[in-house]
């Protein structure tokens, strides 16, 4: 449905805002595959998803199969936990009042979609949220 609605706009980029239970592959694989890489993709992560280090290049030549699969970093809930000393803290106008909130962003791979993502956790009094932006001609597409 949404190819259909982006032929009307088919100068400009498109930006996809879903919730949590859309933001995966079985979304993201059509839309990529039918409007390239003007199609972008910002929905919330699910806090018991797994995430994974930027793959490396290996530099040594090793017998055997690389690895398929590259080095995990934990759970969503799990690095906001860890990611806490890192954080800055912005002001932003929430609520027609101007809040304060902390945030940190790190570039990772999401297996589910199978490409690099910028998750940003967002931290407001003791609740954090964790969203993720899916840009391949920003961030670009390797596959882990």
């Amino acid at each position: 449905m949404l190819c259909y609605i982006v032929t009307e706009f088919f100068k400009s980029d498109i930006l996809v805002a879903t919730d949590s239970w859309f933001g995966n592959n079985g979304m993201w694989k059509p839309l990529h595959k039918e409007l390239g890489d003007g199609v972008h993709l910002i929905s919330r992560l699910r806090s018991n998803n797994n995430l994974f280090d930027e793959p490396s290049v290996p530099t040594i030549k090793r017998r055997g199969r690389p690895r398929k699969h590259c080095h995990k970093l934990g759970t969503a809930s799990t690095l906001a936990y860890r990611q806490r000393i890192l954080q800055q803290e912005n002001s932003v106008n929430l609520y027609g009042k101007e809040r304060t909130l902390k945030a940190y962003d790190k570039v990772i791979m999401l297996k589910s979609l199978k490409c690099q993502i910028r998750v940003v956790w967002v931290y407001r009094k003791t609740q954090w949220v964790a969203f993720f932006f899916c840009r391949p001609d920003s961030i670009g597409r390797r596959d882990c």
